[in-house]
């Protein structure tokens, strides 16, 4: 349907300015409503500030480029045009490829050992981290335990089978071959590098007559911050991003010559597909099956078809295995279990209790849109709003570009209904589709400079072809030169080089880390199977003293409302340490168990979930040191006499790490007492600290 569109030019060309009105102007705001939730308030705050560094960028760009359009004469603008494009073009295609490949590989190594210092900078891969450290030690899964709580990571799940993590084993299985090899750091540049010469190779075959927008494109995926900085921490989406390109590549090589081997790749890249993203396995089927009917060339032949299957089927069946084994049922994923029925597509309340409308998910993809308008390139020049002109105005869309549109707007349709968006480094969601969007960038931009007159008969001086020209290459050498590092920098900030614990820690040694009382308590409750659905809705409704006065009751006698959409007027949100917030009711009674969780986190507070990938994990053995939560005197009391390792207490004072012994370290933290009484923690956002 979506390839009919592109091909009809009055269809093509309301997608165009549907997709410029929703890059350009603040849909956004439409996330402005309670219903939305902090994520919803959260995408508000990240899309406005995206679109006042685009526009006033693109302010600047075009005040240039006019000045060079006036300036510079076209005749000489078109030889240095002419000269670049045959310096780009002169390479065999399979040695440019290979060098993007590996200029890509070198960027997204370079940015995880000095942007993020090695580390995952989201749960999210740290949960596949820590199940790939099982698989690669030969447990497909981590131990159930009555002790889970000590390490229990959010995204991760404790089945009767083992504690996985929530999400698809493909990409886990590719950590823990680079935790065998012993280079689990090089997966991600690895990964970008494949996709990078697959998408050359892919971009050929799409753009045979035009191979300058397949280089163009190429040069812009190698130097696209936004997929190295997903690709060195560790996240799936690259390896969604090459299975992507490879199913298409196999589709290409499929439709063109009818070989089975692209037949066979297609099938085992979409299979692998699902085993690693399900809703990026669909859209890239879809756009493959939507493509091979809009050539009308029939269905292919049944041993072509049988070779898909058949390559599809071994990975299929393991991953039936793997999501009954695990979670029940071949057709339940782990993110069924972790997050209930609401974590699927469609409309209505999502996990969280947020409602997920129409008018939220056009908030949403706005908010996605505007942000990749940025972050695909840290370009002051918008590349979607790019993308959406070249719809509207070119009078044709040729095969290539056609299929790159189809592959770049497809997502966004299917996103639709999906309930979960984020704008953290960037559109996320859309991460793996960014080779799609580069060579769509490409080929708008080459597109409109083609078509861009020499000269105007009103201006005879002024050339919209220099004016186009020069802006296009003054946002990308601002991207290169100004956005992408500015924004390295600032990333490298929000994730400081880890601390180096002094003294060093025993190998056999069991350290006690000190977090937040509302992480202790979220994951007490989660490490003993309570789901994350159930989980946020608790949290969201109930104080964070009133869930713990429940569960030291053994989650009876004390009322607690597990109640779904926007928490209670009566409850707030408050800051007494840094890292440790509390949801609060005005003027609630406080017992001495509260006091003390409280009075705990003051000094300030360190998560163990950021060690436990890297050290010692429950099952694998006495070394080296396991880093588990602080539960406090009494839990902690328990695991210390199971596991019979030494003790210590990792806590964070004066803004340092400081490794404790055990009892001087527990007597700092819980020998710190108050009176019960009718209290509000000490000290709230912006506020100095009280009594």
């Amino acid at each position: 349907m979506l390839r009919a569109v592109l091909s009809g030019v009055t269809a093509r060309r309301a997608l165009g300015a549907g997709l410029l009105l929703l890059a350009s102007l603040p849909g956004y705001r439409l996330l402005v409503t309670p219903d939305t939730g902090p994520a919803g308030a959260a995408t508000v705050a990240a899309a406005a500030s995206y679109a006042a560094v685009t526009w006033s960028g693109t302010l600047v760009i075009l005040l240039v480029a006019g000045l060079a359009a006036r300036l510079l004469p076209e005749r000489r603008a078109t030889r240095g045009a002419h000269w670049l494009e045959a310096a780009l073009l002169r390479p065999h295609r399979h040695t440019f490829a290979g060098a993007c490949a590996l200029f890509a590989a070198a960027f997204t190594w370079l940015v995880n050992e000095f942007v993020l210092h090695g580390q995952p900078f989201l749960v999210d891969a740290l949960s596949q981290l820590v199940q790939a450290r099982y698989v690669a030690a030969g447990h497909l899964a981590g131990p159930s335990s009555p002790f889970a709580p000590f390490w229990h990571l959010q995204q991760t799940i404790l089945t009767p089978a083992g504690w996985v993590s929530q999400y698809p084993p493909a990409h886990v299985l590719l950590l823990a071959l680079g935790f065998r090899l012993g280079a689990v750091q090089l997966v991600g540049p690895v990964l970008v590098g494949a996709t990078v010469y697959v998408t050359g190779l892919l971009a050929h075959r799409l753009f045979a007559d035009r191979p300058l927008v397949a280089r163009v494109g190429l040069l812009l995926l190698a130097a696209s911050p936004f997929v190295a900085v997903h690709a060195a921490g560790y996240m799936n989406h690259v390896t969604a991003a090459c299975l992507s390109v490879l199913a298409l590549w196999g589709a290409t090589v499929l439709m063109d010559g009818g070989r089975w081997p692209g037949a066979a790749v297609l099938g085992s890249a979409l299979a692998a597909l699902l085993a690693t993203r399900p809703l990026t396995a669909v859209v890239m089927g879809a756009l493959v099956v939507g493509w091979w009917l809009a050539r009308r060339q029939g269905w292919p032949r049944l041993r072509l078809v049988a070779a898909a299957l058949l390559a599809a089927l071994p990975l299929l069946l393991l991953l039936a295995w793997y999501n009954r084994h695990f979670f029940g049922s071949p057709f339940r994923f782990g993110y069924t279990a972790a997050l209930g029925p609401d974590g699927g597509l469609g409309f209505g309340l999502d996990p969280w209790g947020n409602r997920c409308g129409l008018r939220a998910a056009a908030g949403y993809t706005a908010a996605e849109l505007i942000a990749l308008n940025q972050s695909l390139l840290e370009s002051p020049l918008p590349v979607v709003s790019l993308v959406a002109l070249a719809l509207q105005l070119l009078p044709r869309l040729e095969r290539g570009t056609r299929v790159v549109a189809a592959w770049a707007l497809l997502p966004l349709f299917a996103h639709l209904g999906y309930w979960h968006h984020g704008l953290f480094m960037g559109p996320r969601m859309l991460n793996e589709y960014a080779p799609a969007w580069c060579l769509a960038s490409a080929a708008a931009a080459l597109a409109l400079l083609r078509s861009a007159p020499a000269a105007l008969s009103v201006a005879p001086r002024w050339s919209p072809r220099v004016f186009a020209g020069a802006a296009l290459l003054l946002a990308w050498l601002l991207a290169v030169a100004w956005g992408t590092p500015a924004r390295l920098l600032v990333y490298r900030a929000e994730h400081p080089a880890p601390a180096a614990l002094n003294p060093p820690v025993p190998d056999s040694a069991l350290v006690f880390v000190h977090g937040a009382w509302s992480v202790r308590l979220a994951m007490q409750l989660a490490g003993t199977g309570m789901r994350l659905d159930s989980l946020e809705s608790l949290t969201r409704h109930n104080s964070t003293c009133t869930i713990q006065r429940w569960l030291d009751a053994g989650r009876r006698d004390v009322p607690v409302s597990f109640g779904r959409g926007a928490a209670p007027a009566g409850i707030s949100e408050v800051e007494i340490a840094p890292g440790s917030r509390l949801r609060v009711e005005a003027a609630e009674w406080w017992p001495l168990a509260c006091v003390r969780q409280a009075a705990s986190d003051q000094a300030g507070v360190q998560e163990a979930a950021s060690f436990l990938w890297h050290a010692g994990l429950p099952g694998l053995g006495p070394s080296p040191p396991l880093f588990v939560r602080d539960l406090g005197p009494d839990a902690n009391r328990k695991l210390i006499a199971v596991l019979d390792r030494p003790a210590f207490v990792l806590r964070t004072a004066a803004g340092r790490i400081v490794l404790a012994s055990y009892a001087e370290g527990i007597s700092e933290l819980w020998d710190s007492r108050g009176p019960p009484g009718r209290t509000i923690p000490p000290r709230s956002p912006g506020a100095e600290s009280g009594s």
